[in-house]
C-alpha cells in the first residue's frame, strides 16, 4: 500500500511555489497516477478545514488531516520542522487544538517550541513526524531523544530525505517514513513515497502495525517477501497459497485440514532443499522420544578411555596350546647315542633352542611405522600454503621424512635379530632331523617345549586380563543443554554410556542384552582360570561364544543410555506439559529459514504462552523468518498480529473454504472467489473466543471481579 504523510496542498508561506496548490480533480488524477492509496494533508502552519472535507469527498483515496509545523529545538538554536497527522475521526478536535496552538499567527510567522507542540496533540489520536538525518530542517539528535521520551514509539517516525536513508535508518531500528513534500502538482508522480509492509484500512491500524514492527514501510535492507506453495488441506483439494516471511496463522475449526496445511509446505521445503523446523504439539511424546534414540549414538570403548582390545580379542581366538617335548624324545636320544661316533663331531647336533623370540618391539615398531604413515597422509590433504612459509612447509616435511626413516631402521634392525632366531631355530632342527635320520639315531630335543607354553599361557592370561580389566571401565556421561524449565532450571540430555555390570539393562543394548552378558560371564571365568590345570573348559566355552557372535573387540559391550538430568545431574521425568514447553523451546531456538508450529498451545499454560512463546513467535518474524503457525489459541493467532492469516472454513460435506487475510485491514477473502469475504475480527471472536457475546461476558466477569 503506498501512502504520502507528507502531502502540501495550499502555498500557505511566502516561500511555497504557486503549484503546490491544487484543486481534487487534479489531486485524484494524480494520486491514481501515482498509485498512492492514502494521503495526509500537511500545508504549512495551517489546516483547511474545508478543502479537507472537500478533498475526503472521493473514492480514489484516503485523505487524512494534518499539519507541518515550524519548531524550535530544545535550546533554541536550531528550527526543525515536524509533521502532525490526526485519525480522521477526530478531525475537529485536531482542527480545534491547532487553532489553539497557532493563536492567529501567519503561517509566515509562527514556530513553536517541541515541547509546546507536543503538549497541542499529545492528547489526540495523533503521529508525529519529524524531519530527520539528511532532509532540510531535520531535527538533532538531542531533540530526536525528547521526542522519544515524550511520544509512544508507534506514534513517532523520522523522515529523512530519500528512500536510501530510509532503508539505512530502519536496519539500525528506527521508525521511518517519508512522503511527497510536493513542490509542483504536475510532476507528483515522480516524487518519493512509502511503500507500507502490509495494507490498513484505518488510523488505529497502521498504530497497530508500527507497534508490532520497528518500520512499516518496505525497503531495501528488510523486505517483507512472499513464498508460493501448493497447499493439500484435504483428500481431493489443492490451491495455492503464498505465505509471508513474517509470522502467518493458519486458524478454522477442528478437522479442517491445518495441521495438513504445515505438511504441505513442509514436504516442498524438504525438496527445496532449505532449512525448516517442524514442530507439532501432538507429538511431544514421539519428537521425546526421538531425542533420547540410543540407536544413532556411537557405541567405543574409547568413549569410555580405554582400548577396544581388539589384539586380544585375536589372541584368544586364534590361541593354541604349544606341544611340550615328551620325555620319550629324551629316551630315544639317550638309547640311540652312540649309534655312530661321526656324529659325535656334529656339534650342532647337541644344540638346543634359542628360545622364543621376544616380538613385542617389533610389534610396536610396526604400529609406530602405521601411525607415522597415517599423520603423513592425513598432513597431504591440508593445503600447507595456507598456513606455512614454503621454508617452515619443507621443514616439516623433512622432519616428517626423518621420522619415518628412522622408525623403518629400527624396524628392520629389530625385524633382522627376530627372523634371525626363527631361521636359526629353522636350521638347527633341520638338520638335526637330517644327520639324524642318516645314521639311525636320534638327536638330543631342541627344546623342552616349556617355554613355549609357558609363554602361551601367560599371553593368553595377559590378553584375558587386559579384557577383564577394561570390562571394568568407570561410566562416562555427556550432558548436552536442552533448555530451561521454569522452577526446574535448565534440562539436559545426557549420553551415558558403561561397560555391562549389574545395573546394566536390556534398554541399553539394542538387542544384545543377554549376548553381552553370556560373553562378559565367560571372559570373567576364562581370567578367573587361566593360570589353573582346568583352564581348558571354560577357554572353549568363551571362544565358541566368540565365534557364534563375531565379536571381535570391546565396542560390542558398550551400553548406552540417554535420559533427561537437572544441571546437578539428577534424572528428571517430566510432564506432558513440559515436554512440549522443552521441545518448542528447542524448536524455535534452532536456526532455520522456515518454522512450522503445529498447535503449540497443547498442554502449555496461557502465562507461558504469553511471555515466552508469542514474542518469540514476533521475534523470529521480524528477523524475515517465515514463520506458520497453525492454532486455536487467541493469544497466538489474535495478538501476533500475523502478516497474514488463513482461515479455513467447512462448509458442508467434502467442501472447504479458504480465505486469507490480516488485522490490518480486517477482512478475509477467499482465495477463489473475491467477491466472497469475511470480518478478520468477528471470524476470529467466533472461532478463537467462542464468539463476541462470550468474550464481552469473559472481560464482564473479570472487570466484576476487580472492583
Amino acid at each position: 500500500m503506498r501512502i504520502d504523510l507528507h502531502c502540501h496542498t495550499n502555498k500557505t508561506k511566502s516561500g511555497d511555489p504557486v503549484s503546490r496548490n491544487v484543486d481534487k480533480e487534479l489531486l485524484c488524477k494524480k494520486a491514481e497516477l501515482a498509485g498512492v492509496d492514502l494521503i495526509a494533508i500537511t500545508n504549512h502552519n495551517d489546516f483547511d478545514f474545508e478543502q479537507y472535507q472537500d478533498f475526503s469527498n472521493q473514492d480514489i483515496c484516503i485523505v487524512w488531516p494534518g499539519v507541518e509545523l515550524d519548531g524550535i529545538s530544545k535550546n533554541a538554536s536550531k528550527a526543525f520542522h515536524v509533521i502532525v497527522v490526526a485519525d480522521p475521526a477526530e478531525v475537529d478536535s485536531f482542527n480545534e487544538a491547532l487553532s489553539k496552538l497557532i493563536n492567529g499567527q501567519k503561517p509566515d510567522d509562527f514556530s513553536a517550541d517541541l515541547e509546546e507542540i507536543v503538549a497541542a496533540f499529545i492528547a489526540l489520536n495523533t503521529l508525529f513526524i519529524p524531519h530527520y538525518a539528511d532532509k532540510a530542517k531535520a531535527i538533532g539528535e538531542e531533540d530526536k531523544k525528547l521526542f522519544e521520551e515524550l511520544v509512544p514509539r508507534e506514534r513517532l517516525f523520522l523522515e529523512p530525505k530519500d528512500l536510501r536513508t530510509v532503508g539505512i535508518c530502519a536496519f539500525h531500528g528506527d521508525n521511518m517514513i517519508i512522503g511527497s513534500d510536493v513542490r509542483d502538482w504536475a510532476h507528483y508522480e515522480e516524487c518519493n513515497f512509502a511503500e507500507l509492509r502490509l495494507p490498513v484500512s484505518s488510523f488505529e491500524q497502521l498504530k497497530m502495525l508500527a507497534k508490532r514492527d520497528t518500520t512499516v514501510v518496505q525497503h531495501l535492507l528488510d523486505a517483507k517477501t512472499l513464498s508460493p506453495f501448493t497447499i493439500h488441506p484435504v483428500d481431493n483439494e489443492s490451491f495455492n497459497l503464498e505465505i509471508y516471511n513474517d509470522v502467518n496463522i493458519v486458524f478454522g475449526e477442528k478437522g479442517t485440514g491445518k495441521s495438513r496445511i504445515l505438511d504441505s509446505i513442509a514436504s516442498e521445503l524438504k525438496l527445496q532443499g532449505k532449512r525448516c523446523v517442524h514442530y507439532a504439539g501432538s507429538k511431544r511424546d514421539e519428537d521425546l522420544a526421538k531425542l533420547l534414540e540410543k540407536t544413532t549414538v556411537t557405541r567405543s570403548a574409547a568413549v569410555l578411555g580405554v582400548d577396544s582390545c581388539e589384539n586380544d580379542f585375536s589372541t584368544i581366538l586364534n590361541w593354541n596350546e604349544p606341544a611340550v617335548t615328551p620325555i620319550k624324545d629324551y629316551l630315544d636320544w639317550i638309547r640311540t647315542n652312540g649309534n655312530d661316533d661321526a656324529k659325535i663331531k656334529m656339534c650342532i647336533v647337541k644344540m638346543t633352542s634359542f628360545g622364543v623370540p621376544d616380538e613385542t618391539e617389533l610389534t610396536s615398531l610396526g604400529n609406530d611405522a602405521n601411525n607415522a604413515d597415517a599423520i603423513k597422509k592425513a598432513i597431504a590433504k591440508i593445503d600447507l600454503g595456507k598456513y606455512l612459509t614454503q621454508d617452515e612447509e619443507q621443514t616439516l616435511q623433512a622432519i616428517l621424512g626423518i621420522l619415518e626413516a628412522k622408525i623403518i631402521e629400527k624396524q628392520t634392525k629389530e625385524f633382522v635379530r627376530v627372523e634371525t632366531l626363527k631361521v636359526s631355530e629353522f636350521t638347527i632342527n633341520t638338520l638335526k632331523t637330517l644327520v639324524a635320520g642318516s645314521k639311525g639315531s636320534k638327536p638330543i630335543p631342541t627344546t623342552v617345549g616349556f617355554e613355549a607354553y609357558a609363554c602361551a599361557r601367560l599371553e593368553l592370561a595377559h590378553a584375558l586380563r587386559c579384557i577383564c580389566s577394561a570390562l571394568e571401565a568407570p561410566t562416562k556421561s555427556d550432558p548436552e543443554y536442552l533448555g530451561p524449565l521454569d522452577g526446574k532450571g535448565d534440562l539436559f540430555i545426557t549420553t551415558e554410556w558403561s561397560m555391562f555390570s549389574g545395573n546394566s539393562t536390556k534398554d541399553h543394548y539394542s538387542g544384545t542384552y543377554t549376548q553381552v552378558k553370556n560373553h562378559v560371564a565367560a571372559f570373567k571365568a576364562a581370567n578367573k582360570n587361566a593360570l589353573k590345570i582346568d583352564y581348558r573348559n571354560s577357554l572353549k566355552k568363551l571362544t565358541d561364544l566368540l565365534e557364534g557372535s563375531g565379536y571381535i573387540n570391546l565396542d560390542c559391550f558398550v551400553g548406552v543410555d540417554r535420559f533427561l538430568t537437572t544441571k546437578d545431574g539428577k534424572k528428571y521425568e517430566p510432564s506432558n506439559g513440559e515436554k512440549g514447553i522443552l521441545l518448542l523451546r528447542r524448536a524455535l531456538d534452532r536456526e532455520a529459514s522456515f518454522y512450522l508450529i503445529d498447535e503449540p498451545e497443547l498442554g502449555m499454560g496461557n502465562t507461558f504462552i504469553e511471555d515466552s512463546i508469542r514474542p518469540k513467535l514476533i521475534e523470529l518474524g521480524r528477523l524475515n523468518k517465515t514463520v506458520v503457525v497453525a492454532t486455536h489459541n487467541a493469544n497466538i493467532a489474535v495478538r501476533c498480529l500475523p502478516y497474514r492469516s488463513i482461515y479455513r472454513e467447512h462448509v458442508s460435506g467434502d467442501e472447504y473454504r479458504t480465505y486469507i487475510g490480516n488485522p490490518f485491514v480486517d477482512k478475509l477473502t477467499d482465495i477463489t472467489d473475491q467477491s466472497n469475504s469475511l470480518n478478520w475480527t468477528e471470524t476470529s471472536l467466533r472461532t478463537l473466543e467462542g464468539g463476541r457475546e462470550a468474550f464481552d461476558e469473559r472481560g464482564y466477569i473479570y472487570d466484576s471481579a476487580s472492583c
